[in-house]
């Protein structure tokens, strides 16, 4: 999770607009604050950490809710793009190439891209049918491919089971 003082700007003002919707508790609905709405906010948020903790979990929610119209838009073009037969399924052919070019990687052997992708399929196939289609789809790019900071978390966990032997390559 982004401190704040490492926040880019575009994440900067998600957050300031999820605030401003948190605190503006009046009906007028211009998401504009109050002096007085203002300063409940803050004095609530800067009591203690353990608030602040909650109220950041809060806003994160709130921006969360924000960008999921734009995380299903751009789910849709990667599963257009890479559904090559256009079934309305992904299969495995056509989910490695998805992970090859939205992941960096550069230390997996091919051997270790098809293990990989494999075992992410199988994960992600809800209905056990070896394929994905849109919605089993969507839950994995939301969960691992839609922000940049979830991305970074899902390759460092990737190349750790390798490392650990979590999977193993087919000799």
């Amino acid at each position: 999770q982004a401190s704040p003082k490492r926040w880019r700007p575009e994440q900067f003002e998600e957050y300031v607009t999820a605030m401003l919707r948190l605190a503006d508790k009046s009906t007028r609905g211009q998401r504009m604050v109050s002096r007085t709405e203002f300063a409940a906010l803050y004095h609530s948020v800067m009591q203690s950490e353990d608030l602040k903790r909650q109220y950041l979990a809060k806003l994160q929610k709130e921006v969360k809710h924000l960008h999921e119209e734009e995380i299903v838009a751009k789910a849709k073009e990667v599963f257009s793009k890479y559904d090559k037969n256009k079934d309305s399924q992904v299969s495995v052919h056509e989910l490695l190439p998805i992970m090859k070019d939205n992941l960096d990687l550069p230390e997996l052997s091919e051997q270790q891209w098809q293990v990989f992708v494999s075992d992410a399929l199988k994960r992600g196939d809800k209905n056990n049918d070896g394929n994905l289609d849109f919605k089993e789809f969507l839950n994995f790019y939301r969960k691992c491919l839609a922000d940049p900071h979830m991305k970074a978390k899902y390759q460092q966990k990737i190349v750790m089971r390798f490392r650990e032997g979590s999977w193993q390559l087919d000799k």
